[in-house]
């Protein structure tokens, strides 16, 4: 009887380990994934996230005025893209791809820009 109940209970957990692993096999996110961050939320909570870290940058000096505007500019087009993808009312599965590879891309430069050793309010000089 007691093997009974553990043959059971061993089926029973593997049955519902089988019925976990499809949804195990996603990527984080849901939608793509890569670059270590949520690519299943919003492209509008993707686009406010980019441009906090833009605003918190350039506070902090981290960059200057004329890279956070040049960065502003960037996400600006990026959602000139999006409204103009949007004006039927809902993206295609290509659309949302666009935009994600866009706003991954424009993630890198917003890293790259902010760790490039510029000074943020001094005119971009160079720190020693």
């Amino acid at each position: 009887m007691k093997k009974m109940l553990m043959a059971v209970a061993a089926v029973a957990t593997l049955g519902t380990t089988a019925l976990a692993l499809p949804a195990a096999a996603q990527p984080y996110g849901g939608y793509g994934g890569g670059y270590g961050h949520d690519r299943g939320g919003s492209i509008d909570a993707r686009q406010a996230q980019i441009q906090q870290r833009i605003a918190r940058a350039e506070y902090s000096g981290r960059l200057n005025r004329r890279e956070a505007a040049r960065l502003r500019e960037q996400l600006w087009s990026i959602h000139r893209i999006e409204a103009r993808y949007r004006y039927d009312g809902r993206l295609s599965r290509w659309e949302r791809a666009d935009l994600d590879q866009r706003l991954d891309n424009l993630a890198v430069r917003v890293r790259q820009e902010v760790r490039d050793d510029d000074y943020g309010h001094d005119g971009g000089y160079r720190r020693y």
